[in-house]
C-alpha cells in the first residue's frame, strides 16, 4: 500500500518537474 502511494507521489513530482522544464524551455525559445 505504501509503495503504491510512494510511486504515485514520485510520478506526480516527475510530471510537475517535466511540465516546469517544458514551460521554461518554451519561454526561453520565445
Amino acid at each position: 500500500m505504501t509503495s503504491i502511494i510512494f510511486l504515485t507521489d514520485t510520478r506526480h513530482k516527475w510530471l510537475i518537474y517535466f511540465s516546469l522544464y517544458r514551460d521554461n524551455n518554451t519561454f526561453t525559445e520565445q
